[in-house]
């Protein structure tokens, strides 16, 4: 309900309520949930469903908050809403995992170091195909 909480990974969220917007193709409906640290603010995150009319789809709108200091991720997937104006939502603290991405980066120089040419094994292939060049020619 609004102004419930729920401590989640060191964090404390609190629901301040929803609210619903129609777009030129689909309606929004967001849920407002404040982040708190201690006592401290850290940021408001929106998870919602959006509702495609020409396609008569339900779509979930996860909200993702990172922190490349921590390296960890704060999601909120919003399940559903009761005709009180409560929600049902799965709240997941990741921590570590913007980690992937430094793996992606050290993935990508190795493959550049693997890739850089050698000029022992050019100096070898030289050899090898000057030979092979000059028997050909004979």
């Amino acid at each position: 309900m609004p102004g419930d909480s729920i401590s989640v990974g060191g964090y404390r969220y609190v629901y301040r309520g929803l609210s619903q917007r129609t777009e030129g193709n689909h309606s929004e409906l967001r849920a407002r949930f404040d982040r708190y640290q201690g006592r401290t603010f850290v940021d408001t995150q929106y998870p919602g469903r959006n509702f495609y009319f020409a396609e008569q789809q339900p779509s979930s709108e996860m909200s993702i908050a990172s922190n490349w200091l921590t390296a960890e991720d704060s999601d909120i997937i919003l399940n559903g809403t009761t005709k009180s104006g409560g929600v049902f939502v799965k709240i997941l603290v990741k921590p570590l995992i913007n980690l992937i991405w430094l793996a992606g980066f050290v993935f990508v120089g190795g493959c550049l170091i693997t890739l850089w040419p050698d000029a022992r094994e050019e100096k070898r292939l030289a050899e090898r195909y000057g030979e092979a060049g000059a028997l050909a020619r004979a």
